[in-house]
Parts: structure tokens; sequence; C-alpha cells
């Protein structure tokens, strides 16, 4: 049973737009398994991908945890994580442990946009 969904919903020029749906946790995932690897391909780390928050109706430490081993992969590749459109209690929780610090968080998909475009500009 998957308590996480990660769906990529799109992608225009060097952005992907995935959205994560259900409990952000690392319960019942597999030894090695990385929902952006299976979902997005090999090469997802290189892009900036803007990942939509909205559907998120729980995150525990291992799911923070695994944003930020995420978010290190992206810039160690070349790429960007851009976190957007959080619910009040996931922003705060984000907020409150700091992981906002340095993982991306924008209010709302355009804003995600516009810090991708000035990443891909920089």
């Amino acid at each position: 049973m998957n308590l996480f969904d990660l769906r990529q919903v799109g992608s225009e020029g060097e952005c992907v737009r995935v959205e994560f749906v259900g409990l952000l946790t690392r319960e019942g995932w597999p030894l090695g398994h990385d929902p952006f690897l299976a979902n997005c391909g090999p090469g997802v780390f290189g892009a900036r991908v803007l990942a939509d928050l909205s559907g998120v109706t729980f995150i525990d430490s291992s799911g923070m945890g695994w944003l930020a081993v995420s978010n290190a992969r992206f810039r160690d590749a070349g790429g960007a994580l851009i976190l957007h459109s959080a619910s009040p209690i996931t922003r705060q929780l984000l907020e409150l442990t700091q992981i906002d610090q340095f993982v991306t968080l924008a209010a709302d998909e355009p804003t995600a946009r516009r810090l991708a475009a000035e990443a891909i500009s920089a």
C-alpha cells in the first residue's frame, strides 16, 4: 500500500512539475526507492522541479529527511527543488523544523515558476 504518491504532471522547458499526494513518510518504501527517480526518470536531479505540496495530508521526520536528501541531490546535479502550495499546517511544520532554511519553499506555483526562472538565468 502506498501512503505517498509523487505524480509528474507536466514539464515546460527545463522545469518539471510534480505533485505530492498523501502521507509524506518513507513508511513502506522498499530499500533504495526514490519517488523522483521512479516517476520522473534518471535525469530528474539535473532539472528544476516544482513540487506541489497541496495534496500532502501528513508529513513526518522521514519525509522531511527525504526532502533534505533530495534537495542535496538536486543541488549536486545542477538542478533545483522548489516546493510550493503547502497547506498552512505543512508549511508551519517545515518552518518549525527549519527545513525552509535550505529547501526553497514558495507560497504558490507562480512564485515557484519565478524562482525557477531566476535559477535558470543565474
